[in-house]
């Protein structure tokens, strides 16, 4: 099983970071790989590349024509797509742990960190992020959308879309309330990716909005799916 480690933003941001990122893979077994979204910064510092100056490095564009072969990755302050590649590399057995330099406290950022129960990689204490909660009925919801959708297509899939809008109108019909990013982030902890964790959420803030979305088969669900969990909930 893969291990996390985080390297908090606010006391080491920039070289620091790296530095304790570098030390982090030396500490690992194989391949090591820093991964950023762009290779721009890391070409002008020379006590990075210096530090790197075994290491593979590789941003998203060129990371499928590096040396990288599966290993331990440091995630250098990574986009929602980076980390979203990761999560790729790690379903696929590749990366075998990650890193995360932190940048900011994005919430996509923070609710991967927690779905993945990442421990700071110098002391090892746990990561503490926001307590993102959900109702129950909710988080059954979200548990079972991300039991049934497809990692591989995500909600761009049209059963899987048809199914996941279903249960948020049912939701919403029923007059269950909650916060997008907390979707989000229970999405995340309940094993989907960032991408399809994105598209769930969004799904659910264009609902919020008043906007109708197409459902091409209605059939998909059973219209009393929602009143079914409350029920389980709730003991009736």
């Amino acid at each position: 099983m893969a291990s996390f480690a985080f390297v908090p933003f606010k006391d080491l941001y920039p070289d620091g970071a790296f530095r304790a990122g570098v030390q982090w893979l030396r500490d690992q077994e194989g391949s090591p790989l820093i991964l950023l979204d762009q290779l721009g910064a890391y070409s002008q510092n020379e006590v990075w590349q210096e530090l790197a100056r075994d290491i593979t490095v590789a941003s998203l564009r060129t990371l499928d024509q590096s040396e990288w072969q599966g290993g331990p990755v440091v995630a250098a302050w990574p986009s929602e797509d980076l980390l979203q590649r990761i999560s790729r590399e790690l379903s696929s057995g590749r990366a075998t742990a990650v890193c995360v330099l932190m940048y900011g406290d994005a919430a996509f950022q923070d609710a991967w960190l927690q779905a993945n129960k990442a421990r700071h990689a110098e002391t090892g204490a746990p990561y503490e992020g926001r307590a993102w909660t959900l109702p129950p009925v909710v988080e059954r919801a979200v548990g079972w959308i991300a039991d049934t959708v497809n990692q591989s297509t995500g909600f761009s899939h049209p059963s899987d879309h048809d199914k996941a809008v279903l249960v948020l109108e049912q939701l919403r019909q029923r007059g269950h309330a909650f916060d997008v990013q907390a979707l989000y982030a229970r999405a995340l902890v309940n094993g989907l990716q960032p991408k399809p964790a994105r598209e769930l959420s969004d799904l659910a803030d264009r609902l919020a909005g008043g906007s109708r979305l197409r459902v091409s088969n209605r059939r998909l669900l059973r219209s009393d799916l929602v009143q079914t969990w409350e029920a389980e909930i709730n003991g009736g």
